[in-house]
């Protein structure tokens, strides 16, 4: 990253697009995490869950 960075500035091209092409790769992780820590969440057994009736325990 910390060569990447210097390289864009100093083309024309990637001084237009970089922050372009930085924002979108900052909100692809961070919708990447959202999404993990989501489906972690979903599908975490809790000590108090109740279960339905008629459903078998993995």
């Amino acid at each position: 990253m910390t060569w990447t960075l210097p390289a864009l500035v100093k083309s024309p091209s990637g001084a237009a697009f970089g922050s372009v092409l930085g924002l979108m790769a900052f909100f692809y992780f961070f919708a990447r995490l959202t999404l993990f820590c989501a489906a972690w969440i979903a599908t975490a057994e809790y000590k108090d869950d109740r279960r339905m009736p008629g459903k078998t325990h993995r």
